[in-house]
């Protein structure tokens, strides 16, 4: 699947790292690397974003927050 926001690309590349959803800690970090920015508000976003445009990616458990 084709992404064309940026963050959702990145968002949805974390998807399959640890085979969990990402945390927003995590996404916070990834965006940031990617040079997004660390907004916890477009990361959350971008992650119901990813998850409204694959549904099955929902039944990953939620990663533990650290």
């Amino acid at each position: 699947m084709i992404y064309r926001n940026r963050a959702d690309q990145v968002i949805r590349a974390l998807f399959g790292t640890d085979f969990v959803q990402p945390s927003t800690a995590r996404m916070t970090e990834a965006m940031a690397a990617a040079g997004l920015g660390g907004s916890e508000s477009t990361a959350r976003t971008a992650r119901g974003r990813v998850k409204a445009r694959e549904p099955y990616l929902a039944s990953l458990p939620t990663a533990i927050a650290s």
